[in-house]
């Protein structure tokens, strides 16, 4: 890692495999040396020392995949910065000029990759999706990878302001391996076709209802042999019709006129007109009935409001007394006794007087209910009368303008008849282009229907695919879960018997959504016995990888905690050395970086310590 202020390098070290052990004095800049490094993969600091913000740009050569490439971020008190990335090592990427750089945005847009996309790219992870926060960054994975002072010692991931319990659980189940990027790109093409369901299949039904009233096969069979029966009767009526108007020309001269048509034609109007007038009456009628039910409904539900309120007004009040009598105004004697009237001298029962109520108010609901029936009834029935009413007057106005154009045009039989072949002939055409736009429906309606089977058969596939990944991740996250618990309590084991629940340490559950770690099912400890906690999950967590190639997890683990709280020097140098004999037991390629001010003498070698020992008059950062 290089940290430059202005063109001056103010720290350059290279960093080791296994562990790497920053030492110094308290406030002598290493926490700032972290909080740089973390910054520089991709983290989000909101707080910086005043050294760190003396500095301008931080760049980190790291190894992804076996890939060496270089990240540049520049230091600024504003978040969300750029990265710049660089395909070789941090001494070729100095003296690179601007254009062999890529730089990316912190945050994707459409057809612009961000430097989390392109990281995650190259360890070969999936990118996931949230439902709060989009997909997850290389900020987010690091609140699980980075222990910071400033996060609260009993929690598990760095602290946020914002954060929620799905985001957490998705870090987690992405570094334990237990994240199918198939499963998001399933749920999101069933959303579409689910989508493109709904509409083929309303699509459908506004066909069915079309074409409902056919009382045959629909198919493009029966289209094309009726288009065809109806072409030939066309064709024939165009022959009589041709006879006609040359017997018309030939015999113009000779022809003689009618009334039969005009008289057939009033005969219609009247008759038309007299249905109308039925179908009125019959509306008419309904609606009368209809409003005189509404008025009994109505007084219905007073009544049903009335004995409630009698019920209720019986149980407040109870008996009333009266002291005259309400005839006569004389004074009345209390000789009865309390469980008769004193008026009448009738004995009470008040249980009579409830189920009267209630009876009544039974009685009441039953012919509310029954009336509400035949209401519905006869709305549907003057809906019905309504829509026979147009169709009526349709017809009628039809008939009247027939008849008036008869009146005004004298007719022969011969033209009569010329007259029926034409209409019969236009009735023939419209038939023609009806057939043929069922035609149009039926090919759609088998296109649709084709469609529909698909769309059902690849989301039964996709539904089914989905829920064996879920399966599988359900068994991958408990095994995950089981490799870092008994890896978490091989560290706590070996704490200095500090906390005897560590000592006795059984059972190690964790939650990532709940931010929480309990040991035999307690979570309440010392805050020095907390730091041991949370820095054996985290060291746990790495090396559980690391046993374990289906984890997602980066091998990599940066620690500031491992002496936070108050933490004894014996029992953090114990810790310490647990670090280095987990790793030196690794047989894969990991990291671990942490800082201390107190580190184990056996440990203060340059086989595990970067740079010098720190301290006020001798910072880390030569600023």
């Amino acid at each position: 890692m290089v940290i430059l202020k202005d063109a001056k390098t103010v720290y350059d070290e290279r960093f080791h495999a296994g562990v790497n052990i920053i030492r110094g004095e308290n406030s002598s800049g290493k926490s700032t040396v972290l909080n740089i490094l973390v910054h520089g993969l991709g983290g989000d600091v909101s707080q910086w020392s005043e050294h760190a913000l003396l500095c301008n740009r931080v760049l980190v050569e790291v190894e992804l995949n076996g890939k060496v490439a270089t990240l540049s971020r520049e230091i600024a008190r504003a978040t969300k910065r750029p990265m710049d990335i660089f395909g070789g090592d941090v001494d070729a990427a100095m003296s690179a000029g601007i254009t062999e750089w890529r730089r990316y945005p912190y945050a994707g847009s459409e057809g612009k990759q961000s430097f989390s996309q392109a990281i995650f790219a190259l360890l070969d992870l999936p990118e996931v999706q949230t439902e709060t926060s989009g997909k997850l960054t290389m900020h987010q994975l690091l609140r699980l990878i980075y222990s910071d002072q400033l996060s609260p010692v009993e929690n598990i991931f760095r602290f946020e302001r914002f954060d929620a319990p799905i985001v957490r659980e998705a870090i987690g189940r992405l570094l334990c391996g237990a994240y199918h990027s198939e499963i998001y790109e399933n749920e999101v093409r069933i959303r579409v076709l689910e989508k493109e369901q709904t509409a083929v299949s309303s699509t459908l039904t506004s066909i069915y209802s079309v074409l409902g009233g056919v009382q045959h096969s629909l198919n493009e069979d029966w289209a094309a042999a009726r288009e065809g029966e109806l072409w030939q009767t066309l064709k024939s009526l165009e022959g009589e019709i041709e006879a006609a108007e040359e017997t018309l020309f030939v015999d113009g001269a000779n022809e003689t006129f009618s009334l039969t048509e005009q008289r057939v034609a009033f005969t219609d109007v009247q008759t038309l007109q007299a249905n109308v007038s039925a179908v009125r009456r019959e509306i008419e009628e309904l609606e009368l009935e209809a409003a005189d039910s509404a008025a009994f409904i109505a007084s219905l539900q007073t009544k049903l409001v009335a004995l409630k309120d009698a019920g209720l007004v019986s149980d407040e009040i109870g008996t009333v007394d009266f002291l005259w009598c309400p005839s006569c105004y004389a004074t009345l004697e209390r000789d009865a006794g309390d469980h008769a009237c004193h008026l009448c001298k009738s004995p009470f029962d008040d249980e009579r007087l409830k189920m009267r109520i209630i009876n009544l108010t039974n009685d009441v609901g039953i012919q509310l209910r029954q009336s509400n029936m035949l209401q519905k009834e006869r709305q549907r029935l003057i809906q019905e009368l309504r829509d026979r009413e147009r169709a009526v007057e349709n017809e009628w106005h039809s008939a009247s303008e027939r008849l008036a154009a008869l009146q005004r045009t004298p007719s022969s039989d011969m033209r009569a008849r010329l007259r029926t072949l034409n209409q019969r002939a236009g009735y023939v055409q419209r038939e023609i282009e009806d057939v043929q736009e069922k035609a149009g429906l039926i090919e759609q309606l088998g296109r649709l229907s084709a469609r529909k089977a698909e769309i059902a058969a690849e989301l039964s596939d996709l539904t089914d695919r989905n829920a064996a990944l879920i399966a599988s991740e359900r068994d991958r996250l408990s095994k995950a879960y089981t490799e870092i618990a008994d890896r978490t309590r091989q560290f706590l084991r070996a704490d200095l018997p500090r906390q005897e629940a560590f000592q006795d340490a059984r059972e190690i559950s964790f939650s990532f959504g709940g931010d929480r770690i309990s040991v035999n099912g307690e979570s309440y400890f010392s805050a020095s016995s907390l730091v041991i906690l949370k820095n054996s999950f985290l060291a746990g967590f790495l090396f559980a990888a690391t046993d374990d190639r289906e984890f997602r997890h980066p091998r990599l683990a940066i620690l500031d905690t491992v002496e936070d709280k108050g933490m004894e020097p014996e029992r953090s140098r114990n810790f310490q050395n647990l670090l280095v004999a987990a790793s030196s037991a690794a047989k894969v390629d990991h990291q671990i970086i942490f800082a201390t001010a107190m580190i184990a003498d056996e440990l203060d070698d340059p086989t595990y310590t970067i740079g010098s020992f720190s301290s006020h008059d001798d910072r880390t950062l030569a600023v």
